[in-house]
């Protein structure tokens, strides 16, 4: 290469690696783009100040000069591509299986207790949400992070729809009465009720004791 060529790319190299040290993100197709559209500026400029006739060796020295540039500028587009790739999964690998595992954490509180079950999807939703701009569009790790969120916000919606389901419940008000003849019905129907979050004010024997069926 000449000083001059050496001296351009050496800036822009140290320019966009200086960047890649910060953790900065690096637009690979924006690094490639700038070193080709530096070496056709160079090339049109020394094209135009050789006499190639004059002097053919002139000729292929400029072309091996051209050849040994863009197998730099690839050189450096793969570099910085698998780094990055490797950024990624590295972040990939921290972030998605803490949120996976609150999600299912959340998942197996759903019976026992849906309070602690909606802060465990909570936390996984904050996890989720929180790095989702941190990944590439279009990338596996970038479509299981959505995917993964997608469920959680389901789950979330679900306690929120029981919880409304609930809270209508405890506005009624039951009197349970037995009227099958059967001692103790009207106390099991009762515990049964309370358990779906209903209000049970009372119970007691119907009259008759020959129903067939219940009747509201």
């Amino acid at each position: 290469l000449s000083q001059t060529q050496e001296e351009v790319l050496g800036e822009e190299k140290t320019e966009d690696l200086s960047s890649h040290r910060n953790n900065k993100p690096i637009n690979v197709k924006n690094v490639a783009f700038s070193f080709m559209n530096k070496g056709m500026s160079l090339f049109k400029a020394r094209f135009k100040q050789t006499n190639f006739r004059a002097n053919p060796k002139k000729k292929i020295f400029f072309l091996a000069t051209i050849a040994i540039a863009v197998i730099l500028v690839f050189s450096i587009f793969n570099t910085i591509k698998a780094q990055n790739n490797a950024k990624v999964a590295a972040l990939f690998s921290d972030v998605f299986p803490q949120a996976e595992k609150k999600y299912e954490e959340g998942k197996s509180l759903l019976d026992l207790n849906k309070n602690l079950a909606k802060d465990a999807f909570a936390t996984a939703k904050k996890i989720l949400e929180d790095n989702k701009s941190k990944f590439p569009e279009k990338t596996q790790e970038k479509e299981k992070l959505v995917v993964l969120l997608k469920k959680v916000n389901g789950e979330l919606s679900l306690i929120s729809s029981l919880n409304s389901m609930a809270d209508k419940r405890k506005t009624l008000s039951i009197s349970v009465k037995n009227g099958s003849g059967v001692a103790g019905a009207a106390a099991k129907a009762a515990d049964f009720l309370k358990s779906l979050g209903y209000n049970v004010v009372s119970t007691g024997n119907a009259d008759p004791q020959d129903f067939q069926n219940t009747k509201i």
